[in-house]
């Protein structure tokens, strides 16, 4: 599910790992729209998306049919015009996969407040989330 070749041998188990967790969480199209997600991310935003983490019920396992594809997207700071662009992008990937894919876009600084505050998305995304990239 990465989209660039992970650098080291850590990088490369953790990768792999993750790979066999999501593809037994999404199906077959779902994991094709993420990966299409996070390629178009890195294709328009290389220099500013730092992050990207799968949460929600996909993540823990207990996700209906209608259920939506959490992506946290962590960005080097909060803008609301990068938050609309890539919510526009995710748009885009689920209705050509006929998936709903939901974007949280949060700034590295603000994610770390909520770090420190022990926000409950936080805590919910530290225990369950699965690193996409």
């Amino acid at each position: 599910m990465s989209i660039s070749e992970p650098d080291s041998r850590h990088e490369v188990i953790l990768y792999l790992e993750n790979a066999r967790q999501i593809s037994s969480l999404l199906s077959p199209n779902e994991r094709q729209a993420v990966a299409s997600f996070l390629a178009l991310l890195q294709q328009h935003y290389p220099e500013r998306v730092l992050q990207t983490i799968l949460f929600g019920s996909k993540a823990r396992g207990d996700s209906r049919s209608w259920s939506d594809i959490d992506i946290l997207t962590v960005v080097d700071r909060d803008d609301w015009r990068l938050s609309h662009a890539i919510s526009n992008l995710a748009a885009d990937v689920s209705l050509e996969y006929d998936v709903l894919i939901g974007p949280r876009v949060i700034g590295q600084e603000r994610w770390e407040r909520m770090k420190e505050r022990r926000f409950s998305l936080y805590q919910n995304i530290a225990a369950e989330g699965i690193p996409l990239t």
